[in-house]
């Protein structure tokens, strides 16, 4: 933004809305398969692997920090 190249600045912001989106659905996946195994009556599904589990967590969360510390003009074009 601060060179001026307004067209790589929205390519980039819709690269953000893509990784954004998908973990938003990787979370949302989860969720879901977490949900099935309670009602299972274990605590969450043990076939996901830990490491790919902690990844989606961190990047769901630091995803809704970024979002959050954006200023809300831009998180229309995002």
């Amino acid at each position: 933004m601060y060179s001026g190249d307004w067209l790589s600045f929205i390519k980039e912001a819709l690269n953000l809305r893509t990784t954004f989106t998908t973990y938003r659905l990787l979370n949302s996946f989860l969720n879901t398969v977490d949900a099935e195994a309670r009602e299972r009556g274990e605590p969450e599904d043990t076939s996901i692997d830990q490491d790919f589990r902690s990844g989606v967590l961190l990047g769901a969360g630091m995803s809704n920090v970024i979002l959050s510390l954006l200023p809300h003009r831009l998180l229309s074009v995002v």
